[in-house]
């Protein structure tokens, strides 16, 4: 039994013991206690070794806690799960339990009914029973539906710093690129996580602590490069200069060392006096075996390693300051700009900006730090003021390239930018929209002969060194550097993942009905076409379906509208067609596409393949069988349409693109490409019917209130760092509210980190 199986039987023993005055001496609440602990009693029995959570032996659904049996699947909407689990029982054709099963008594069975024509009444004094095992689960309109006056709080947590956090955090993080250690970061959130920002796994064992030692990383370089820094601070922090010039340093000037290098290299916070005291004290000891002055600096270096491997640098707190009147307390100053600092950016407020000079790095001279208003609001307290959230979200949202000096997680190389659009958005903007679209990954996506069934696949031959192969190749990982006419050097030009960052980047800097802009822009960005450095011509614009050149002389040239019949939205921009999409152009990509619309765009729940007890396989590939008539013979069966008649009808939809995203010209079987589907019993009503293709498909999605809500959760998801529950329904609405003035995903945004369950923890 999985762990609500557990908490379930507790449940129900805690029932069967008479004297429990919880369930009274034959009043109204006690009867219906006693009855609905009864029931359970019954499901227990009878039904979870099935319907577990996760669900076992094919089951479609966890029947394991209350709110399970009064939810309701996208097939049956308005029959709970408990109404069809009598309804099964009854039947005498394909009974509940399976035959091979012993029956529910009838005596049970009445016990199940009465329960059920009560309301279903909790089994616990605790009458929001058991959470469900997923968000999705939880139904819509309960999420959307505030209390007014309702007081919101989070959970308080302690959450580990991600791989992004972490490495730009460090001074050099460009130069920490290229060190194995800072590509596989053991701080990396659990890849089982919806998205990187949950905080989970929030430990540091002796193994990870033996990779943060590796040589080349902790082992020097940080170090080094934090003295540097530390050296650039000496005339903004003259305390600091006793440390570089005194043969022996006072215990007041270690502890200012100690202070400066906490706050504004590892911590970015006041660091307490008992981290102030370790640090100072490590130094301190340090100094003793080493005095000499001529070795400072290697000192210093290793008290900052020390430093690198503290408890705050590998995490952040949630913990909220001095319980006020209601018991929840307020995050602290500190807590909330570096909650606000992290929500925008994968940067701390203050962390060291540098920039270079002649090939040299230097410190530049905003010593201030990267999202240096953020950190002032911090240290005044005016963080606190929900006008300065706003305007701090404003601040480092989203714009252009001539105000990118202006954003410090952004700042970058500009040069090295020349090739992408010139809209740009806040690190977290850019890493929710690659986690909620998933398409991230594109890189490391394998295709077989990617142009094959579009117009293009007579073009070349079918080697993985055709130029369209190779081309697709360079839009995946780059591989080949390109060479513009006229102009010196060579340059990497952008990659397909670049490509929609852009798409999505303009929609959020014009920021008016963002949603619906997404799924049904026909203006994308693509790459230029000019020849390769071996002299090809290249045809990275062959995914788009384009037959002519893109210029490469200017980036607004790169801007495309694209014929309305063939692209509709970022759902059919090659990088998340080919995200979503199998290996070879016959394979059932509708289903992974499917499963991620009715997942992420109407919020429902698809039972994991963990839970499928039949082989989930289409047959083999077949000259004469599309992709949908391999799938549709596949999925036919009724135990197979349980799930699949939630996933198949939308990812059929996209059935016009090849498995790489490319248009189709013809199917694999030679027949016309074929993207019909109908819709039936979904969660909205609007969205019922007959659709021709994945453009009538996304217009349609683009103009649904459920859809809406559903993107407004996932946004709450990765910016809160974890799932949504009915507490929160305060925080959804304002999202909602503040989106419905003008589809903006920034009000949404300033909305969501001024809300009480952003700015509040719960009590202890």
């Amino acid at each position: 039994m999985g762990g609500r199986t557990l908490s379930w039987v507790a449940i129900v023993l805690s029932c069967a013991c008479g004297n429990d005055s919880r369930y009274g001496d034959g009043g109204d609440g006690g009867e219906a206690n006693a009855l609905a602990c009864q029931a359970r009693a019954v499901m227990l029995e009878h039904c979870t070794s099935c319907h577990d959570d996760p669900p076992r032996k094919g089951a479609p659904m966890p029947l394991t806690s209350l709110d399970h049996l009064r939810g309701q699947s996208a097939i049956h909407l308005g029959v709970t799960h408990a109404d069809r689990s009598l309804t099964r029982i009854h039947r005498a054709d394909r009974p509940m339990p399976p035959a091979t099963m012993p029956s529910v008594p009838i005596e049970q069975v009445a016990i199940l009914e009465t329960w059920v024509g009560a309301g279903m009444p909790a089994c616990d004094e605790d009458p929001g029973a058991q959470p469900e095992s997923h968000p999705n689960m939880i139904p819509q309109d309960e999420l959307f539906t505030c209390e007014p006056g309702t007081a919101g709080a989070s959970p308080g947590r302690v959450r580990r710093l991600d791989a992004a956090e972490w490495r730009f955090d460090l001074p050099n993080f460009t130069d920490l690129q290229n060190v194995s250690l800072a590509k596989v970061n053991p701080l990396t959130a659990n890849t089982a996580d919806r998205y990187s920002t949950y905080a989970s796994d929030e430990t540091v064992d002796d193994v990870v602590l033996d990779l943060l030692l590796e040589p080349g990383l902790l082992g020097g370089t940080v170090g080094d490069e934090i003295v540097n820094h530390l050296n650039a601070l000496r005339a903004e922090e003259p305390r600091l200069d006793c440390m570089f010039t005194q043969a022996a340093p006072a215990a007041a000037c270690v502890r200012d060392f100690a202070t400066v290098l906490l706050q504004r290299n590892v911590l970015f916070r006041a660091p307490t006096p008992a981290e102030v005291t370790r640090l100072a004290d490590l130094t301190t000891a340090i100094l003793v075996v080493t005095p000499d002055l001529a070795a400072r600096r290697a000192v210093m270096s290793q008290a900052a390693n020390t430093a690198w491997l503290s408890t705050g640098a590998l995490f952040r707190s949630e913990l909220g300051g001095a319980p006020e009147a209601d018991g929840r307390r307020k995050l602290t100053n500190d807590e909330l700009a570096t909650a606000l600092a992290y929500a925008l950016a994968d940067r701390a407020p203050g962390a060291p900006r540098q920039g270079f000079n002649g090939g040299g790095r230097v410190y530049t001279a905003d010593l201030a730090g990267h999202l240096a208003d953020i950190a002032a609001a911090g240290a005044d307290g005016s963080i606190q003021d929900p006008a300065v959230l706003d305007a701090l979200v404003r601040q480092y949202a989203a714009g252009t390239d001539p105000d990118r000096v202006q954003l410090g997680p952004e700042v970058g190389n500009l040069e090295s930018r020349r090739t992408h659009g010139i809209y740009w958005t806040s690190d977290k903007i850019r890493g929710f929209f690659r986690e909620w679209l998933d398409y991230g990954d594109f890189p490391t996506k394998f295709k077989d002969q990617p142009g094959k069934t579009s117009q293009f696949q007579l073009l070349s031959d079918v080697s993985i060194y055709s130029p369209l192969s190779t081309s697709y190749n360079q839009l995946q990982i780059g591989y080949y550097a390109v060479t513009r006419p006229g102009t010196p050097g060579s340059y990497k030009e952008s990659l397909m993942v670049d490509q929609l960052d852009d798409v999505i980047a303009r929609s959020i800097y014009e920021d008016v009905d963002v949603l619906k802009t997404l799924l049904t822009t026909t203006r994308f960005h693509v790459a230029a076409t000019y020849p390769d450095g071996f002299g090809s011509v290249q045809e990275t614009h062959r995914p788009y379906n384009l037959t002519e050149p893109v210029p490469f002389d200017t980036r607004e040239g790169r801007w495309i509208t694209l014929p309305a019949t063939e692209r509709s939205g970022v759902l059919t921009h090659p990088a998340w067609l080919a995200s979503h999409g199998g290996n070879f152009d016959d394979d059932p990509s509708a289903v992974h596409r499917g499963k991620w619309i009715r997942e992420n765009l109407l919020c429902q729940f698809v039972p994991p393949l963990s839970a499928v007890q039949v082989q989930a396989m289409v047959g083999p590939s077949d000259a004469a069988m599309t992709a949908r008539s391999r799938l549709e013979a596949a999925t036919a069966d009724e135990l197979c349409q349980g799930c699949h008649r939630l996933m198949n009808p939308l990812g059929l939809a996209f059935e016009t693109y090849n498995h790489a995203g490319f248009v189709r010209a013809i199917d694999h079987d030679g027949s016309a490409p074929n993207g019909t589907m109908t819709l039936e019993d979904t969660p909205d009503p609007g969205l019922d019917g007959a659709y021709a293709n994945a453009i009538e498909l996304n217009a349609a999605l683009a103009d649904s209130a459920f859809v809406k809500r559903c993107f407004v959760r996932q946004a709450f998801r990765y910016y809160m760092g974890r799932a949504e529950t009915r507490a929160d329904a305060c925080a959804l609405t304002q999202m909602e509210a503040a989106y419905d003035q003008q589809g903006s995903f920034v009000d949404m945004l300033s909305a969501l980190v001024q809300s009480d369950a952003f700015r509040y923890v719960e009590g202890n």
